[in-house]
């Protein structure tokens, strides 16, 4: 969830927002994909519309600058992993 709430927050300051989940790891994923972002409520308020919403990590990547990896310590290793086919990427490096 921190992740999505990055996201949304992210897309409200301006941004263009992609948002990955792993394929066994949707938590909230299906709803912010039917309604294409994510509310955010609080201190930061609005519908924040989210780019690309997939459990594709190679589409997700696809034309980022910056990758905002939010996950409990213990997944690190392994997105890390998963994004190693990419390591022309900048991000990745």
């Amino acid at each position: 969830m921190g992740g999505q709430a990055l996201a949304g927050h992210l897309s409200l300051l301006g941004l263009n927002v992609n948002l990955y989940a792993h394929p066994n790891h949707l938590g909230g994923f299906q709803e912010v994909k039917k309604r294409g972002g994510v509310e955010c409520f609080g201190t930061v308020h609005g519908f924040g519309k989210i780019n690309l919403v997939s459990n594709d990590l190679a589409a997700v990547l696809n034309q980022t600058d910056i990758v905002f990896i939010c996950l409990p310590v213990v997944a690190h290793e392994s997105i890390f992993i998963n994004m190693l086919p990419f390591k022309g990427k900048s991000y990745c490096h």
